[in-house]
């Protein structure tokens, strides 16, 4: 089942999933979202599923319950949520677009701002 998708507003889609997976999918708009169509790019998969995503430039930016993921074309990186900054997994990320900060929100009702 798809959890989050983020547009490149270029016709081009990532998706996340929630099954055994867990991965993020990158689909072209030249191909149709038909079941059973193959993405045409798969990223690595995650221990936990990828509750959302947002992109900076050319670079996917993912969270799951407690780490945020970045992929980029040199690599890939993780970082853990440290839990005494940050109680509870993450629900909702968003990146503010004026100074590129990411906003988090957690299941607990609190909110972080992270340069």
């Amino acid at each position: 089942a798809v959890v989050s998708t983020q547009s490149t507003g270029m016709g081009e889609v990532y998706t996340s999933s929630a099954d055994h997976a867990a991965s993020v999918c990158y689909w072209k708009r030249s191909k149709s979202f038909t079941e059973g169509h193959q993405p045409d790019y798969k990223y690595a998969s995650h221990r936990e599923g990828v509750t959302s995503m947002c992109l900076l430039d050319e670079d996917l930016i993912t969270s799951s319950s407690f780490r945020i993921n970045t992929f980029t074309h040199s690599g890939n990186t993780s970082t853990k949520l440290r839990s005494d900054y940050f109680r509870g997994g993450v629900s909702a990320m968003t990146m503010l677009p004026l100074n590129k900060l990411l906003v988090l929100g957690c299941d607990g009702g609190s909110i972080r701002l992270l340069s």
